[in-house]
């Protein structure tokens, strides 16, 4: 089964909750904000959790912990530009 977890999660945080829990993956939106509850997302926050959260878990396959034979959505291997989104 796919465990998505979420809640409470941040770049200070998001390691150790997936050493933990080994989820398949994770959501992240207050955690990456500008101000908590604002809405507005921090991309140099956002690039850290991401960062973090890549980091753990490649150190959880290294381990030879795989989640499922399906890798998630890599959103920035997508060659399409969220400007293209019709937004």
């Amino acid at each position: 089964a796919r465990l998505l977890l979420a809640g409470g999660l941040d770049a200070d945080n998001v390691g150790e909750a997936i050493h933990r829990v080994r989820p398949w993956g994770v959501d992240v939106a207050t955690g990456v904000e500008t101000e908590p509850g604002r809405g507005r997302k921090d991309a140099r926050r956002l690039a850290r959790f991401i960062e973090k959260a890549r980091r753990a878990g490649a150190d959880v396959a290294d381990d030879g912990w795989v989640p499922s034979d399906a890798a998630p959505y890599d959103w920035q291997a997508d060659p399409t530009p969220l400007t293209d989104l019709g937004r």
